[in-house]
């Protein structure tokens, strides 16, 4: 995991620089060479990354949402906020894009959602 890191770092530092490059720059400061690495390592690693990084943000911001809209706006109702919040988002399943749900429940927009909190 350090060396992934490390290669997350020369290429953000690097972008025009190859994938090999940065790999081989990552692996001076470890105790790993490259011909072994290069085997571990894969593109995957870029590619998953920025989604495990970013999924556990947005889904503050979208939790944070959904409690000011069913809980805090004036609504103190817990069994009522419980009730709308099964009615138009738990009980729809995979009927409906999560986006559209979300939309219904909250009337705002994924990214309106980001940009307020």
């Amino acid at each position: 995991m350090l060396v992934q890191s490390l290669v997350d770092l020369n290429i953000h530092e690097n972008p025009k620089e190859s994938y090999k490059n940065c790999l081989k720059k990552a692996l001076e400061h470890s105790m790993f060479n490259y011909n072994t690495m290069r085997k571990r390592i894969s593109n995957e690693h870029l590619v998953a990354y920025g989604g495990i990084y970013y999924s556990y943000p947005i889904s503050q911001c979208i939790a944070n949402a959904v409690w000011d809209v069913l809980f805090e706006n004036g609504n103190g109702d817990l069994r009522k906020g419980g009730d709308l919040l099964t009615k138009h988002f738990l009980s729809q399943g995979s009927t409906q894009e999560p986006h559209q749900l979300l939309k219904r429940l909250c009337g705002m927009t994924l990214n309106d959602i980001i940009d307020k909190y």
